[in-house]
């Protein structure tokens, strides 16, 4: 399988480049067979006549919604259009975790020892000290008491390290110095993320060996640049932004286990020395409902990857992707049709229908799961990144939706709810090529959604 993967990095890193050097702006990663058919689309299917939007505001738009209860679609628009995703990816990677793991799978993390030889052996949980997870801290404080004078003897077991850590080479590059951009590793540590303060070096937590330039910019935006596995960190900011009291950046680690043995190695405690192997701490990871939750709320992408390669033996993502694809395959019609190359949502190339994702919603509201599988789903108007979506309208609270986004992007899935929060009707909106203001094609989807779900 390694052999193929790195095929089809490659020919990912070509299209880039060719098509970085064909197009401009939001069609420059855009396959030319995807251009030419998104410029079909919106001729023969015009956003204006979908979503109100003024003028042909996007190049492919598809929707899909059902009602659960008679089984009839409501719309279809396109809905065997496989486009970009973007985040709501992580409704796909949810439920096939729920199925195929249980609400109540846990990662567990072991620590073992030999003589005056700690090991850590990962189980690529990610959410190990995660400060979304306080209640599960004290990772260090619980093995600290069996730790080697001067932290020498300490290692994390990497014979079972996946060789697809970190970032993809599929993401964008401009995404992976970002929080939000973070790559999963076998280990991971304090969300992989980090605070820098640009003006004095401060970390938080200490990151060994950061190098960091900075770049004064008339832009009011700030930027980061870093390469995939690279320690050095380019940002470019405006002068009166630096010099603000508390200026801050939030950046993605690239060494998640040299951050944590430094940390470690930090706090001096003995150790008894025990010749035969011996197990001292297991740590569990939160309930896997509990973690889904949480991803889909922030929609956090790092959580979405560990919770993907959770599925394969030894965390790989070619394996886990095979499996993924085989259990849907298996239960509903247009599975085949899809691509599917991450958790997250991060990666361009990803492809799916409305109609495909719809069948999931479907089959997890008609299953044993479907409270565990609902109650993970931000509702708009006061949750996550849909807090303002349908805010002061009818339908606030009465809509469960996970949203997904990048440039030239917008997309929701999700349920419409009835009044004890049982889904009615699924929901999937996609719509790719953007080339109008956000909030108008949000506002536009908010009007659509409301002529449809006419209050009774």
């Amino acid at each position: 399988m390694q052999k193929y993967w790195n095929c089809y990095v490659a020919m990912e890193h070509f299209n880039y480049f060719r098509l970085k050097f064909t197009h401009q702006m939001t069609f420059r990663r855009i396959p030319l067979i995807f251009f030419i058919a998104f410029t079909f689309i919106a001729l023969n299917s015009s956003p204006i006549k979908h979503l109100g939007i003024k003028g042909e505001n996007a190049s492919a738009i598809a929707i899909y919604i059902e009602d659960l209860r008679s089984g009839k679609a409501v719309t279809d628009i396109n809905s065997e259009m496989t486009l970009t995703p973007a985040s709501i990816i992580k409704s796909l990677t949810s439920a096939t975790a729920l199925c195929m793991l249980g609400p109540e799978f846990r990662f567990s993390t072991k620590v073992t020892r030999n003589g005056n030889h700690i090991t850590i052996i990962p189980s690529g949980d990610p959410t190990l000290e995660s400060q979304h997870f306080p209640e599960y801290a004290g990772f260090i404080d619980s093995i600290i008491k069996y730790f080697p004078i001067n932290g020498q003897n300490i290692a994390i077991d990497t014979k079972h390290q996946t060789s697809t850590q970190g970032p993809l080479p599929i993401w964008d590059i401009e995404d992976v110095a970002w929080d939000y951009g973070v790559g999963w590793f076998y280990f991971n540590w304090r969300d992989n993320t980090y605070t820098l303060y640009p003006n004095t070096g401060e970390t938080s937590p200490t990151i060994p060996g950061l190098k960091y330039n900075l770049e004064i910019s008339d832009t009011s935006s700030t930027n980061l640049l870093r390469g995939i596995g690279s320690d050095s960190l380019s940002i470019i900011v405006n002068r009166k932004k630096l010099f603000q009291k508390n200026f801050h950046i939030k950046s993605s680690m690239w060494n998640p286990s040299e951050v944590f043995l430094s940390e470690i190695s930090k706090r001096h405690n003995s150790i008894d020395t025990v010749h035969n192997p011996k197990m001292i701490y297991m740590h569990s990871s939160p309930c896997l409902k509990d973690i889904l939750k949480s991803m889909m709320h922030r929609s956090d992408n790092m959580m979405a990857e560990g919770v993907l390669r959770a599925l394969s033996i030894n965390c790989r993502l070619d394996s886990s992707l095979i499996k993924q694809q085989q259990f849907w395959i298996d239960r509903l019609p247009y599975a085949e049709f899809n691509t599917i190359r991450d958790g997250s949502g991060l990666a361009r190339s990803n492809r799916i229908s409305p109609k495909f994702l719809a069948g999931i919603l479907k089959y997890m509201a008609k299953s044993d799961l479907a409270t565990d599988y609902t109650d993970i789903f931000p509702i708009c108007g006061h949750d996550g990144t849909v807090r303002t979506f349908l805010k002061n309208t009818w339908l606030e609270g009465h809509v469960a939706l996970k949203s997904g986004s990048m440039s030239g992007v917008q997309c929701y899935a999700g349920y419409k709810l009835d009044n004890n929060r049982v889904p009615t009707h699924s929901i999937v909106v996609m719509v790719n090529g953007i080339y109008c203001p956000r909030t108008d094609l949000r506002k536009a989807i908010e009007r659509f959604l409301l002529n449809v779900f006419t209050r009774n």
